[in-house]
């Protein structure tokens, strides 16, 4: 998180909503923008902007491909919670 952090803080094009988007995605980190509209109380606009700027940044990840509906991830963070997780062959 705090190299993420700092990733985000000095990254060109981040705002303030970016930064307060970042600070949430530990405790929800998928995220769509209908979401982000909704628990930042932004419009759809500037909600696309935070969630680009924090894709820009390394930070989220588009997981679906599609052009609408998108769901972004918060992928570094998801693999750090999986690790030593993964269910391997014990025969």
């Amino acid at each position: 998180m705090t190299t993420d952090r700092g990733r985000v803080i000095h990254h060109t094009g981040v705002n303030l909503l970016a930064v307060q988007l970042f600070e949430r995605l530990p405790s929800r980190p998928i995220v769509t923008a209908p979401w982000v509209v909704e628990a930042l109380s932004t419009t759809k606009p500037t909600a696309g902007r935070a969630i680009d700027a924090l894709e820009a940044a390394g930070v989220l990840v588009e997981t679906t491909g599609k052009k609408r509906d998108r769901v972004y991830a918060y992928q570094a963070y998801l693999d750090r919670l999986r690790a030593g997780t993964e269910l391997g062959d014990e025969g």
